[in-house]
């Protein structure tokens, strides 16, 4: 027996359905909640009250987003569903690819804002030699040989 891999949300209970819908998008946001907090603690812990500060800033940029794009991800279930309620295969099809190719473009050029300004791969793979006491000291020493009998 097939196993069957859609749900169609305009035939049955529509509580139930909302629900079975909106779980994953729930999830989603207690994962990430989860992955704050506990980077939140993990940094506040063994980093440091600057680093912290730093990361609790930048999760409200984070959820921001998130929940933009959310939102914008329902927003375009919109745009196609009457087509796919009414079962009209061309109007599905072209008004997915159009979605498909509108996100692939937005996408790539938020990716060459970032590569444009973004912090450089040199910067990123030549880390600052390391400032604890006694670090310079100890890596120009050469190593002893050891004394044979």
């Amino acid at each position: 027996m097939a196993k069957k891999t859609s749900i169609d949300l305009t035939q049955g209970n529509i509580v139930k359905q909302m629900i079975l819908f909106s779980f994953p998008i729930l999830m989603g946001h207690v994962f990430q909640n989860l992955y704050n907090s506990v980077d939140s603690i993990v940094v506040g812990n063994f980093v440091g009250t600057t680093a912290l500060a730093s990361v609790t800033s930048s999760e409200d940029i984070s959820r921001l987003l998130v929940g933009f794009f959310t939102g914008l991800s329902a927003g375009a279930g919109v745009l196609f569903s009457p087509y796919l309620g009414g079962q009209d295969e061309k109007n599905n099809h072209h008004t997915n690819n159009t979605r498909v190719v509108f996100w692939g473009n937005f996408g790539g050029g938020v990716g060459r804002v970032g590569k444009k300004n973004g912090p450089s791969e040199k910067k990123q793979t030549n880390p600052r030699p390391p400032r604890a006491r006694g670090a310079t000291r100890h890596r120009e020493t050469k190593p002893q040989t050891p004394h044979k009998h």
